[in-house]
């Protein structure tokens, strides 16, 4: 296909709200992005253990931890009996540690309702070692009154590589997907509470789309463009003009 002066017109007039848009979402102002933390494993598992702590300052309560009991019974982790029971249980006695155990990303303990969960959190790097190995047995050893221990691999995208690992085939892979749609599903609350909070959610969520799973709305309008008007903007990106020669 021959690019002529009229396909590049069509190009401009029917792209160019689509363009503003994603203009507009890429300057949009996120605290997360200001600080460099979009990649950073310690900050992501900070802020998760601070959702799924009922006792936190977001003063929502347990409703993110028991979306996590959803997921993780989808995922077979649990089984009916221990889903529903885990629901109806006041979850407040519920501790949630950050890096602070043994270095377990972050790890979620009630003694009374006998339950931990452990999740090594990965963003860019791989599983290093016997890491795994290391924390499923600190944790079958320090908490062996517990009968339930429940031990999840948390990345970016779904991925099977932990049961390659020693002791990887105790781990359960959940993905940040996952983690951004079970906060959705709490919109009801979010969107009540306090004005710093809830934005302080909205843009983990739109930090996390963009920069973790690339699937924020601009990304979804720059792959629609593209898909449509592929050999235009290869056409524009061949000829683009090289400004390292001035």
């Amino acid at each position: 296909m021959r690019i002529t002066t009229e396909h590049l017109e069509r190009f401009v007039v029917d792209c160019q709200p689509k363009l503003d848009d994603i203009r507009t979402n890429l300057n949009a102002f996120n605290i997360f992005n200001v600080l460099g933390v979009q990649h950073r494993e310690i900050r992501h598992s900070n802020f998760l253990g601070w959702l799924f702590d009922p006792n936190e300052s977001h003063q929502m309560g347990d409703v993110f931890l028991k979306e996590l009991f959803k997921l993780l019974r989808k995922s077979g982790v649990l089984n009916s009996e221990q889903f529903i029971n885990l629901l109806l249980c006041d979850l407040y006695e519920t501790q949630v540690f950050r890096e602070s155990v043994n270095n377990i990303d972050i790890l979620i303990v009630n003694q009374e309702l006998g339950f931990t969960i452990c999740i090594e959190n990965k963003i860019n790097a791989g599983f290093s070692g016997h890491q795994l190995e290391k924390y499923y047995t600190f944790v079958e050893q320090y908490y062996e009154n517990l009968p339930h221990k429940m031990y999840l691999t948390l990345t970016p995208k779904p991925t099977y590589h932990h049961n390659n690992l020693s002791y990887g085939d105790n781990y359960t892979n959940i993905n940040y997907q996952h983690i951004i749609s079970l906060i959705e599903r709490n919109r009801d609350y979010i969107d009540v509470a306090n004005p710093t909070v809830k934005e302080s959610i909205n843009q983990y969520i739109d930090m996390v789309e963009k920069d973790i799973i690339k699937n924020s709305k601009e990304a979804v309008l720059a792959r629609e463009i593209y898909k449509k008007y592929k050999k235009e903007i290869d056409f524009i990106i061949k000829n683009q003009q090289d400004f390292a020669i001035y």
